[in-house]
């Protein structure tokens, strides 16, 4: 039983590792990393701040390890002060998807304060890179 548990952990770290081409991709000359990051994420979740200087297109490249997807929410300023504050944050939110593997996911942005909340129903390890990009 502990060979399966220990072969499982080695595929998973060089899954890991070889979807992490996403995060290395070159970025386009006028595109600006806003934050880049690797945690792990849970039921509890993670919060992250991302201001938004200009109006443009925001993109997550992100990679997750394991089969658990990972529920990534986009909060404007005003709902997440809903949130922290015990109140329903009024819908709908600015992005809200579930991701999985390897990928991108991109959205308009317009200038402000920003929150990404990522939640899994598992423990499940992620890195992303937060970038932006005039349009």
């Amino acid at each position: 039983m502990r060979r399966y548990l220990v072969l499982g952990a080695v595929i998973a770290f060089f899954s890991f590792t070889a979807a992490a081409g996403t995060l290395d991709r070159p970025l386009p000359a006028d595109a600006k990393v806003l934050r880049q990051s690797e945690f792990s994420v849970g039921a509890s979740g993670q919060v992250s701040d991302i201001i938004i200087a200009r109006d443009g297109r925001f993109t997550l490249d992100y990679v997750v390890a394991g089969a658990t997807p990972i529920r990534t929410v986009i909060l404007t300023d005003e709902q997440y002060r809903q949130a922290n504050s015990g109140r329903k944050p009024k819908k709908p939110f600015v992005m809200d998807v579930a991701v999985q593997g390897s990928g991108s996911q991109s959205i308009r942005l317009a200038t402000g304060t920003y929150h990404i909340l990522w939640m899994g129903d598992a423990a499940a390890h992620m890195s992303y890179r937060a970038w932006w990009q005039s349009e």
